[in-house]
């Protein structure tokens, strides 16, 4: 007659699946953990509110002698709550039958494949959210990063926009690209991992702290199939207003004159609008780059949206703000209805951009998960996520689960890399 699995097992298991699974995390470890979601009833697709105060600004007036301000606009403030939306449930099948021989000294090499298979989905997953919330372009879209150079273009745009370094700067692109990029750094007496003699070289050749690693989980896109009708007009003037974007730092963009284009636009398209410059935030000047050009706006479309004869609505991470005398100013002039706006990129054609952000564009955290099996257990990571292992002590059956939450707390402190 079989023993069954006791409650006691079932939580030396939990605590050696928590080290494999916090081992196995890589994207979601240079991002900011916030803490767990503890509402019940959760679903896909909720939102959730988080405290977050991501920067300070400083602001210029011209005030009374006692220091009065009010007749500043100060925009509403910098937020300190971001929101987050409630991702599917993450579970790992076939659930894990444990035998009754197995030694619990010897959990590490049962679990670790476990946690790998849920780790690799969630980064896939998380990645693609990255993508499609980042909000800067380095380089020329659909061009590959073949150098350090045009690396370090993404370290120019970051110190431009005056991203602080307070907390790690990160660059990830897929294997094939590390591996180009390292041949050039090959020599008889090399030593060190790939990516850790890429991020020397950043340092030494270019002053650039940044990380620059891989990551097989990078997000493709494959763009829409426009019939050549790739440029149109915004067909209003947005809200370009800081206090409306304050909490989502997204913007609704009303476009037309795309042609008889009659489609879907998807997540993560990068769109452009000509003449409205991105500003260096400090100096509220345009940002120039190594032409001395300026760098015109663009945005990410945040979740695919439906264009019906050439007209719809995008929704795009990384706003355009402009208000006069505005303190969150990100464009040197305002966009206005019968701007010209294009999508990047050829139509039909499959891209996979290169990430860089500091590790405040992002954050991760979860939310409750229902247990099915009869004893459940609920454990918190060293960063702050929840997950839960449930079990049966007759069949001795274990389930593994974990509910993501994703965050946007500034899609200004992300970009997508290029050549």
């Amino acid at each position: 007659m079989s023993s069954n699995l006791t409650s006691d097992e079932v939580k030396q298991l939990v605590l050696v699946f928590a080290e494999e699974f916090y081992n196995a995390r890589d994207l979601t470890k240079k991002v900011v953990a916030l803490p767990h979601a503890d509402k019940n009833n959760l679903k896909t697709g909720d939102k959730v509110e988080a405290h977050y105060l991501c920067a300070y600004r400083c602001i210029k007036t011209i005030s009374t002698p006692d220091g009065n301000i009010s007749g500043k606009d100060l925009s509403g403030g910098l937020t300190d709550k971001v929101n987050g939306m409630v991702q599917g449930n993450l579970t790992v099948l076939p659930f894990l039958k444990l035998d009754e021989e197995v030694e619990m000294n010897k959990l590490g090499k049962l679990l670790k494949p476990i946690a790998i298979s849920l780790v690799n989905n969630l980064e896939a997953d998380y990645a693609r959210f990255m993508m499609e919330n980042s909000g800067h372009q380095a380089g020329t879209y659909g061009t590959p990063v073949k150098t350090l150079y045009e690396v370090a273009k993404a370290g120019a745009i970051m110190e431009s926009f005056e991203i602080p370094q307070k907390e790690d700067w990160f660059y990830v692109v897929n294997p094939f690209t590390l591996n180009k990029l390292a041949d050039d750094l090959r020599s008889p007496d090399a030593s060190g991992s790939e990516d850790e003699r890429l991020s020397k070289a950043l340092r030494e050749r270019f002053s650039l702290d940044m990380q620059l690693t891989e990551a097989a989980t990078l997000a493709d896109l494959t763009t829409a199939d426009t019939g050549g009708n790739r440029v149109g007009v915004l067909a209003a003037t947005p809200d370009g207003t800081y206090r409306t974007a304050q909490y989502t730092m997204q913007q609704t963009l009303a476009v037309s004159d795309f042609g008889t284009f009659s489609g879907t636009v998807p997540a993560g398209t990068v769109v452009k609008v000509a003449g409205r410059n991105r500003l260096n935030p400090i100096t509220g000047q345009p940002i120039l780059d190594e032409a001395m050009k300026v760098i015109e706006h663009t945005g990410v479309v945040a979740s695919d949206a439906v264009l019906t004869d050439g007209a719809g609505d995008l929704i795009v991470s990384g706003p355009a703000l402009h208000e006069t005398d505005g303190t969150y100013n990100t464009v040197d002039s305002p966009l206005t209805a019968g701007d010209k706006i294009s999508m990047l990129g050829e139509d039909a054609k499959s891209y996979q951009p290169n990430l860089f952000w500091q590790k405040q564009a992002f954050a991760i955290g979860s939310a409750p998960t229902k247990g099915s099996l009869k004893i459940n257990c609920l454990h918190t990571t060293k960063d702050g996520l929840q997950f839960q292992v449930s079990a049966d002590p007759d069949t001795r059956e274990v389930r593994f689960d974990f509910r993501p939450v994703y965050y946007v707390i500034d899609p200004f402190f992300a970009g997508q890399g290029w050549g």
